[in-house]
């Protein structure tokens, strides 16, 4: 496995995350078309929810199956059959309890909800419960397809499921006209029925091999997990719940498309992260004597392309909204410059928290999401009530750069690598002045001349970032080293 492969995976992987959140993108204006924002908003939080009960569900088992699943070498089938049966064992019965657990907490919430005034009925909660456990389900059998380095089995897996579930969903919703309920359910039964061809595409990974033991072994590593996923779920849905509170239920629903529109910077984020995992182990175990100089190359490397990708966005938010949306989402533009400067940031943690993984610390995971979770917490309490949705937006980017900035801080004391600061500044840097920009002349009309002169600063900034790396070595040292892996 060497960057060859870690570029081709990263594009194939791309590509599929591509196909999945680059049609959810383009059914939002559907979703925003057929839903009122309160309606919308009303959707974000159940499946914020769910998303709770998700974390929950997953135990952190899809990062300890792949943290095990290389013990003892690449060739160790015996292993790798143990880990991945164990790990699916486990995650079928841990779906099982929550839908146990689901359906009383629907029946509790029928006990005090009038649904008659509700847009949305018992079928819509039960539903988002049946697809989270099912998401949850076929994202394992997914994992294991990156474990196996085939992207290909991941593109059809993920665009498949992705694509089919979510045009089932639209079409419910927007042409038959079935609500909320009918979005959510024909999802959960195109899951649904995914799984088991899902199955056969990992079948020899799966046998009756899994033992007490070696669930016990993935839980006891992953369980850390739950309450970092239980931090981030916090400081990424706190926002739409305390907007709904503090605000109304209809600007939560307008930050919520910026959020969704932000996805967008995360397409090559979470591609990388997908190829990422596999090849940083492996190229550990491969190259023990300069792949910590890879780590910070890549992670140059990953910087500059998310503030390509990140800055394009911010910089042309308020003709993008205002271009695809009608005119109550509008005010979602100036949201969603703030938001993919934080998703930038937030892009690499991929490589900032590498360290705290190679060490085993994963109780370090949950301690900083915690920390991060209070943080986001506190801002929004101070900035929503002034600011509403433009509030919660600078809370979330300020979070993601904390959140980056002490993984990086914990990695560098656990596992330290041979980081050049002054590159590092230099992005950061660039970054702000492309936020800085993108508010001052942000612009919901098609000016040509605005849109002329923002291009102009745009290539600008990105020819700056790219000749920082050009002579700072940063390319050059790479292709060194793709060159040893591939000798």
């Amino acid at each position: 496995m060497n960057l060859n492969h870690l570029a081709k995976h990263t594009l194939i992987y791309g590509f599929a995350d591509f196909l999945g959140k680059g049609f959810a993108i383009i059914i939002l204006p559907f979703l925003a078309a057929a839903l009122s924002p309160n309606e919308f908003g009303i959707l974000e939080l159940i499946l914020t929810v769910t998303g709770l009960m998700a974390v929950i569900m997953n135990c952190g088992l899809n990062n300890a199956t792949q943290r095990f699943y290389f013990d003892g070498g690449a060739e160790n089938i015996a292993n790798a059959r143990e880990v991945v049966s164990s790990g699916a064992a486990a995650i079928f019965f841990t779906g099982l309890f929550a839908l146990i657990l689901g359906l009383i907490l629907v029946y509790l919430a029928s006990l005090s909800l009038d649904f008659n005034l509700m847009p949305f009925s018992m079928i819509a909660l039960i539903s988002a419960i049946l697809l989270m456990i099912s998401n949850q389900w076929l994202t394992f059998i997914i994992d294991v397809t990156r474990l196996h380095f085939a992207p290909l089995k991941f593109l059809i897996l993920t665009s498949v499921s992705r694509v089919f579930a979510l045009a089932a969903g639209t079409f419910a919703l927007v042409t038959l006209g079935w609500g909320i309920e009918g979005y959510l359910s024909m999802q959960a039964l195109i899951v649904i029925f995914i799984i088991p061809f899902a199955l056969f595409l990992i079948r020899k990974d799966l046998s009756l091999a899994q033992s007490r033991k070696s669930i016990s072994r993935l839980i006891k590593f992953g369980f850390p997990y739950i309450f970092m996923g239980m931090g981030y779920w916090l400081f990424g849905s706190m926002d739409r719940w305390m907007l709904a509170g503090l605000v109304s239920v209809d600007e939560a629903g307008i930050y919520a498309v910026a959020f969704k529109l932000s996805s967008v910077i995360l397409f090559a984020s979470a591609a990388f992260g997908q190829a990422w995992s596999p090849f940083a182990f492996k190229l550990k175990q491969d190259s023990p004597e300069e792949y910590r100089e890879t780590f910070s190359n890549i992670l140059y490397c990953l910087f500059c392309i998310m503030i390509v990708i990140g800055g394009f966005v911010s910089f042309f938010s308020g003709e993008i909204v205002s271009s695809l949306f009608p005119i109550e989402y509008h005010d979602s533009a100036y949201l969603l410059s703030i938001l993919t400067i934080g998703i930038i940031f937030q892009s690499t943690i991929h490589v900032t928290s590498i360290g705290i993984s190679l060490e085993k610390k994963t109780s370090v995971f949950a301690k900083v999401a915690w920390i991060t979770a209070i943080i986001n917490l506190v801002l929004n309490f101070i900035l929503i009530p002034y600011f509403g949705g433009v509030g919660a937006a600078i809370s979330t980017s300020i979070s993601y750069f904390v959140l980056t900035g002490i993984y990086f801080f914990y990695s560098q004391k656990l596992h330290k690598l041979p980081i050049n600061f002054n590159i590092l500044l230099i992005l950061i840097f660039i970054s702000f002045t492309m936020l800085l920009i993108s508010l001052m002349f942000y612009s919901a009309d098609f000016n040509l001349q605005i849109i002329s002169f923002k291009f102009i600063l745009y290539f600008l900034l990105i020819f700056f970032s790219v000749g920082i790396l050009a002579l700072e070595g940063v390319f050059k040292n790479l292709k060194s080293s793709l060159a040893k892996e591939t000798t």
